[in-house]
């Protein structure tokens, strides 16, 4: 067997200056005419990588081996590499860590933390690697793939080992807490426990990383100690009465102030409790200020009864339609209201959560009212106005129909001429049973004949659109 650095140096003299190894696509060459490289070892590399060796039992020169890597031994081998050597380094093949997830710090045990996490590694498939050598050089011959290995890196997955940091402040310095902690390497969860760690604001980062290897995973998240993390409670609503707020977790030692919006005012406050009453309505809060906690806890709260200002909705409309109103300023969860609507004269009405929806039968003008309350008290009383007007109907003969159908504006009689007359533009569309259009007309004046001689017998809707309001009619077409 010859050595490969002649081998090189003459492939040099042919093909220039060459690298070692390079990705670039041949073609492939069914033909075999050399030998297959043997004695093929895919191992562990000191630079977290796969190294693939493998022996050549041929004194030709000019010839260059391709690399091959499959994820299973009868799967399909995929090209990764050229090289003029009998070596091959893959470094695409390590591992790929991710940062721990799920890192907890609660006092589950007594005068200490407990420090838990779940660590969700990356592990690779086996990987598979073939050799196939080619004479280099324009010449056609090629050899059969070697026979496969499968790197023995995957053995190190195994042994994990976790490291974690601890710092009083979010943004650091990180100190070494424990170093070489074991870590499964199925993303179960495990946990560390420290009971000379007092139970103070500290935050926490977790790396792991593989056994002998260079790469450590990136840095957890960074969590707090949830036996520290305080707890502002309360309730939502504040009336005038006093109204007390608690702080629960505080860390020994520290300081509390309290804050708070305009319409609230503090009756007392200390160390783990606050008292308000309220001095107005609308949105307000509470929040309390802790030495040592990065950010103030902070409560919204609704203070006082609802507020409703105006109703809007239209002003206008006709019968058989329905039309609907809102409260302004819309309902807030945190007032814990309920609206009261009602119409004069009767309608048909249908509240939801701070509106209501009103179905007129009958033309008259409507007092549309609402009213908000809760356990502080009740809004004022707002309305508006509609006036409601009989656009007259219409009527369809013959029906049902074969060749033509004419359309009678029927007036009322107390709108004669304001509402109904020669220059309202009526759009008439006729839809079959399944919603599709068959044909749409405009059309002017009190009564209009509609061709229907193309349309096949079975049922329709005829949609009149006066410009107000639209109606649907039924027509049948039968011959």
């Amino acid at each position: 067997m010859k050595k490969f650095k002649l081998l090189f140096l003459l492939s040099l003299l042919t093909f220039g200056t060459m690298p070692y190894c390079w990705t670039n696509t041949f073609n492939e060459i069914n033909a075999v005419a050399l030998p297959a490289p043997i004695n093929v070892v895919a191992s562990d590399f000191e630079t977290n990588a796969v190294f693939v060796t493998w022996e050549y039992p041929h004194d030709m020169t000019y010839i260059f081996f391709e690399v091959y890597r499959s994820t299973t031994p009868y799967g399909t081998f995929t090209k990764i590499g050229i090289c003029y050597e009998t070596e091959w380094i893959d470094s695409e093949a390590w591992p790929t860590i991710k940062p721990p997830q799920n890192v907890s710090a609660s006092s589950s045990y007594s005068n200490g933390i407990l420090i838990s996490w779940s660590d969700p590694v990356l592990l690779p498939k086996s990987y598979y690697y073939k050799i196939k050598a080619r004479e280099a050089g324009g010449q056609n011959r090629t050899s059969a793939y070697s026979p496969m290995d499968v790197g023995s890196m995957l053995d190190y997955l195994d042994t994990q080992s976790a490291r974690i940091f601890v710092s009083e402040s979010a943004l650091g310095p990180y100190s070494l807490l424990a170093d070489n902690l074991p870590s499964p390497a199925t993303g179960t969860s495990t946990y560390w426990h420290n009971p000379l760690l007092p139970a103070t604001t500290k935050y926490y980062r977790i790396t792991v990383s593989l056994l002998y290897s260079l790469k450590p995973s990136d840095q957890s998240t960074i969590i707090i100690g949830s036996t520290i993390t305080p707890t502002l409670t309360g309730p939502s609503l504040v009336c005038t009465n006093n109204t007390t707020f608690y702080l629960n977790g505080t860390p020994p030692g520290s300081t509390v102030s309290w804050t708070k919006s305009t319409n609230l005012t503090i009756v007392s406050s200390d160390y783990s409790s606050c008292t308000v009453t309220s001095n107005g309505s609308q949105l307000g809060w509470i929040e309390a200020i802790i030495s040592g906690v990065p950010n103030p806890l902070r409560k919204d709260v609704w203070v006082g009864p609802p507020v409703t200002d105006y109703v809007s909705g239209p002003l206008s409309g006709y019968i058989y339609n329905s039309y609907y109103f809102n409260a302004y300023p819309p309902k807030d969860y945190l007032a814990e209201a309920s609206y009261y609507w009602s119409v004069s004269p009767t309608a048909d009405l249908y509240p939801d959560y701070s509106g209501a929806n009103i179905y007129f039968y009958y033309p008259s003008g409507y007092q549309v009212t609402v009213q908000a309350s809760n356990s502080c008290g009740s809004s004022n009383m707002v309305y508006t106005w509609i006036d409601i007007y009989d656009n007259g109907y219409y009527s369809l003969s013959p029906n049902p129909a074969s060749t033509e159908v004419t359309i009678t504006v029927t007036k009322s009689n107390s709108e004669q001429s304001s509402l109904i007359n020669e220059n309202i533009i009526y759009e008439v569309s006729i839809y079959n049973m399944y919603g599709m259009l068959q044909t749409q007309k405009k059309y002017m004046g009190d009564k209009f004949t509609i061709p229907v001689y193309n349309l096949k017998e079975g049922s329709y809707f005829v949609k009149i659109n006066n410009g107000q309001s639209v109606i649907s009619k039924q027509l049948i077409i039968k011959r």
